[in-house]
């Protein structure tokens, strides 16, 4: 995982192929291969692959949640949202997977849903951590770029772990090109890794 988020995601899927190789039934090891797919554009493969996965367990949270993150990526909003509701629950309510539902919502055009989903994150925010992550996924989801780009900079500040797949995740796609996000890769020192 180290591999895809650097950027170098053909040899994350081919260390990913080997781990694989040597142990078919792992959940970790076929979940964080779906992953590697998504993070390589190919998301037909990693709906696949996550289908897999959720045979292997079917109550095993990463893999649920990825399958809804790639049926998002594929624009089948339906069942992305299904997945990540049940990946929610499984998860007791994880505020990051609200963040992927909140994002589904908004791809969907479900704007209200959307929109609720951030006032929850910030409810919970007053009680627990939420990742300012979480915030700016929903913000992509409705595609609205200066309050996503806002959210990523908070997640910046307070060292938000899941900006390290920031450079590959395809769901900050539609403000990769922005000035304050490659900004954002060139402070968390990403700019200059170059995808394979």
């Amino acid at each position: 995982m180290y591999l895809a988020a650097v950027g170098r995601v053909g040899d994350s899927l081919t260390e990913l192929g080997r781990a694989r190789e040597l142990d078919a039934g792992s959940p970790i090891v076929n979940t964080n291969f779906g992953w590697s797919l998504l993070y390589a554009r190919r998301s037909p493969q990693a709906v696949d692959q996550f289908r897999q996965t959720v045979q292997l367990d079917p109550n095993y949270v990463s893999a649920r949640w990825g399958l809804g993150v790639a049926y998002a990526q594929e624009s089948l909003y339906s069942e992305a949202i299904a997945e990540l509701k049940q990946a929610v629950a499984l998860s007791d309510g994880s505020p990051a997977l609200l963040g992927h539902l909140g994002y589904a919502y908004g791809r969907s055009g479900a704007t209200a849903a959307a929109t609720k989903t951030i006032a929850e994150l910030r409810k919970l925010a007053e009680r627990q951590y939420v990742p300012s992550s979480a915030v700016a996924l929903v913000y992509a989801g409705m595609e609205n770029k200066a309050m996503t780009l806002e959210w990523l900079e908070r997640a910046y500040q307070e060292h938000d772990f899941s900006l390290v797949f920031i450079q590959v995740a395809p769901w900050f796609e539609s403000v990769r090109g922005e000035p304050r996000f490659q900004k954002l890769l060139r402070d968390m020192q990403l700019a200059t890794r170059s995808a394979q």
